[in-house]
């Protein structure tokens, strides 16, 4: 496991295509995530990985990609190809 510290704003590079940017650090010690991928990369929080797939309606995908819904899943968009900061 490769354990790396970063501040708000700043991100981490796995592979060409996946970003994950912490936009938020809270007082209790929660870590806000964003995490930019290609959309054929599924992203899944750990703790319900277990459970049986459901089909997601627009809907619930707009659901998860609203940053008010917090402790969800967020999708920001990837405009062009990620790079080394």
């Amino acid at each position: 496991m490769l354990v790396v510290t970063r501040r708000t704003n700043e991100s981490i590079l796995i592979g060409e295509n996946v970003r994950i940017v912490i936009t938020k650090v809270k007082s209790n010690g929660a870590v806000s995530v964003g995490i930019e991928a290609p959309r054929e990369i599924e992203i899944v929080r750990s703790e319900i990985a277990h459970l049986p797939k459901r089909n997601a309606t627009v809907s619930t995908i707009d659901q998860l990609s609203d940053p008010a819904n917090e402790g969800e899943i967020a999708r920001l968009p990837t405009k062009e190809p990620l790079r080394a900061e």
